[in-house]
């Protein structure tokens, strides 16, 4: 009967040896996942950041090809207005000399 109590008392101790293993093992997976999980919060944090950061920066980019074509446009027509006006000038110098 001894012999039994102690077989049973040794395999219940080797089990309970087992289960300690066990439970700190998944303790540590459970800790893990958790940095884990964490750490893809902050990535999409992060994420979110740059993505709101890009589009506000294409925005950007836009607004200031936008403003290039009028000032281009602008320039065209001052340069046109240049070369009229030159024009003119050479037409009224010409009629003067031809004047005198």
């Amino acid at each position: 009967m001894r012999a039994a109590y102690e077989q049973q008392y040794r395999g219940a101790k080797d089990h309970r040896s087992k289960y300690d293993k066990f439970q700190t093992e998944l303790d540590q997976l459970a800790m893990t996942l958790r940095q884990v999980e964490a750490y893809n919060e902050q990535m999409k944090g992060e994420i979110a950041v740059t993505r709101r950061a890009t589009y506000k920066a294409e925005e950007s980019i836009m607004q200031l090809e936008g403003d290039k074509k009028v000032q281009d446009n602008l320039i065209d027509k001052l340069n046109e207005q240049l070369k009229r006006s030159q024009e003119e000038l050479a037409l009224h110098e010409a009629q003067l000399d031809a004047e005198h």
